[in-house]
């Protein structure tokens, strides 16, 4: 085995890398809200930090256009 690095040091001897942020892919069609798959479901419902309860019936108000369910879930957290 190599000497290791004295600078660096043993690589056994290193803590892991542990990534503490969690990805979601985003959606292919960034311009509507699918309701139907759950991906796009836990993506909105990061993106606009609410329930999937609250995304979909946004969706049932105004549709699936993401500017109009922004809008609509801006107006609910109003009244």
């Amino acid at each position: 085995m190599d000497n290791p690095d004295p600078v660096i040091g043993d690589p056994r001897l290193r803590a892991p890398v542990v990534n503490t942020h969690i990805f979601v892919a985003a959606p292919a069609d960034l311009t509507r809200v699918n309701v139907c798959l759950r991906s796009d479901i836990r993506y909105w419902t990061r993106v606009l930090g609410v329930s999937e309860e609250a995304l979909r019936k946004a969706t049932m108000n105004v549709g699936d256009l993401s500017w109009n369910v922004r809008a609509e879930l801006r107006r609910n957290r109003r009244r």
